[in-house]
């Protein structure tokens, strides 16, 4: 799943993202850091409801971007 999809998933759910966290990537993760710069360069300049529907600010995060084999999604239920 993307991370949109997991976003959307939770929220439907009624929880609420806390923190989002990659595993530490292999060696050649380091080699696609120039394409994870060039992806957060072009992305800066879609319009502001794509960012938000598409997760932009989150998914061009250093925790998700570069990648790693799994990803941990802390997410809670708000107090009422």
């Amino acid at each position: 799943m993307f991370f949109p999809q997991i976003r959307h998933s939770l929220e439907q759910a009624g929880l609420e993202i806390e923190t989002v966290k990659s595993t530490r990537g292999r060696f050649g993760t380091l080699l696609l850091t120039p394409l994870a710069l060039l992806i957060r360069l072009v992305t800066m300049a879609l319009p502001l409801h794509k960012k938000e529907s598409n997760c932009i600010r989150v998914t061009n995060s250093w925790a998700l971007l570069p990648g790693g084999k799994h990803m941990a999604v802390i997410a809670s239920k708000p107090e009422a």
